[in-house]
């Protein structure tokens, strides 16, 4: 079974983050496809014998999993939804306690 989806991931750019892209991509027996307007993957099986479907799509969640974290790496962007919430109000101007 091949199986390919499109992956949308403005924040990396193929030609800076090639390396890691392919790495996440090997560790899961995919590759890229295809690329459209240079933010577009499409990302697919490498091989349509030895693995069952149910395998070949937690192959493909995995690593779309690993690419949005390692867009959010490149972005600097924390994990805890509480930090990037702090933040946003620091930017903003906002303090603590004045919310309704």
């Amino acid at each position: 079974m091949k199986v390919s989806l499109l992956v949308a991931i403005p924040d990396l750019d193929y030609d800076h983050h090639f390396d890691e892209i392919r790495d996440i991509l090997t560790k899961y027996n995919l590759e890229v496809l295809n690329i459209k307007n240079e933010v577009i993957y499409e990302v697919g099986n490498k091989y349509m014998i030895g693995f069952s479907e149910v395998e070949i799509f937690e192959m493909l969640e995995d690593a779309v999993y690993e690419l949005s974290q390692l867009s959010k790496r490149v972005l600097g962007i924390e994990e805890s939804n509480e930090n990037i919430k702090d933040k946003d109000k620091k930017s903003k101007g906002e303090e603590g306690g004045n919310e309704e």
